[in-house]
């Protein structure tokens, strides 16, 4: 009898490894190899948390350049278009190109100002000015 107790333990056990046999969810052998996975993986979590970080910083730099390089480019934009304003007001002639040109850095300029919620100053004058001059330019047909 003993002989058969001991093959239907062995058998129990061996089946154990196999198959979940319960309501209540007991794995013992999911549980350690959960841990087991957890401890070798411990380096690896640690080193993607470190590499998460580094381009969260990575990504609050990019966001420092791209709004230095914006700022950048609405001062050119503002010089540009206040020399335009000034050279016409100095009676200089320009072709229809260059008053294109204008046109089209100022949306340019327009979309940054609204992207940072900026205010548009002294450049709406000095605009309204060159379009009058190119309107005048275009009726008269000289340039």
């Amino acid at each position: 009898m003993e002989g058969y107790v001991a093959i239907f333990v062995s058998f129990v056990g061996i089946m154990s490894i196999f198959v979940e046999v319960s309501k209540i969810k007991l794995n013992p052998w999911g549980m350690l190899f959960e841990y087991i996975g957890r401890r070798l993986n411990q380096d690896v979590k640690k080193e993607l948390d470190s590499i998460h970080g580094e381009l969260k910083r990575q990504g609050e730099y990019l966001r420092e350049i791209e709004m230095t390089v914006d700022m950048n480019e609405i001062k050119r934009i503002r010089a540009e278009i206040f020399a335009f304003a000034d050279s016409c007001k100095m009676g200089e002639k320009h072709t229809e190109e260059a008053f294109l040109h204008i046109i089209d850095i100022h949306e340019d300029y327009e979309e940054l100002i609204e992207k940072y919620g900026m205010t548009n100053g002294r450049i709406s004058m000095d605009y309204d000015y060159i379009m009058g001059v190119y309107q005048e330019c275009v009726k008269k047909k000289v340039f």
